[in-house]
């Protein structure tokens, strides 16, 4: 996920989302605020926030923590290969072609 909103972009979409001015927008982030911000950085910047790094992402302060460490990651969701840190393939995949008939 490259590259990484600031403090200003985060606290828009958290203003938009309350209906409210950036003035206004706690340093705190309630569950359904973290909800609709993780979705629409996904939407916007590509990636996956992960479970754990939701966790995390209870402050402004600590979205822009998590999401500094994001870049680094090939994929920050789904599950990995044993032991790797690779992220698993879907579920049935196999890696070849597809018969879509």
């Amino acid at each position: 996920m490259r590259p990484v909103p600031d403090r200003a972009e985060i606290v828009a979409i958290l203003a938009d989302f309350g209906g409210r001015p950036p003035e206004q927008v706690p340093e705190g982030i309630d569950s359904m605020e973290l909800a609709w911000l993780v979705h629409r950085i996904e939407q916007r910047y590509g990636g996956r926030v992960d479970d754990e790094a939701m966790e995390r992402m209870t402050t402004v302060t600590g979205v822009l923590e998590v999401l500094a460490e994001l870049p680094a990651q090939p994929d920050v969701s789904g599950p990995r290969a044993p032991g790797s840190g690779v992220p698993a393939p879907p579920s049935g995949a196999d890696g070849g072609p597809h018969d879509h008939a």
